[in-house]
């Protein structure tokens, strides 16, 4: 996963490639949306194990945080 810095620094040393911007906002994409998966089978695995509710709140905010990000990379 790549930090912010490193999102702006490749940004910086490749603004004039296209296809390299635009592979690693893909690259950036495809991590956000495993991350939502991974928290959804959490979620599930969670609910099967009768969880406490509070963890499996939790969970749901972390998730919508990351449809968040996702949203906001998806529209930049």
């Amino acid at each position: 996963m790549m930090t912010n810095d490193e999102i702006f620094d490749f940004y910086d040393e490749n603004w004039n490639d296209y296809n390299k911007v635009i592979n690693m906002l893909h690259d950036v994409l495809d991590n956000h949306e495993t991350q939502i998966n991974d928290l959804k089978n959490k979620i599930i695995t969670k609910v099967n194990d009768t969880s406490s509710i509070a963890e499996l709140e939790k969970l749901k905010i972390t998730l919508l945080e990351c449809q968040d990000k996702l949203d906001e990379e998806t529209h930049k």
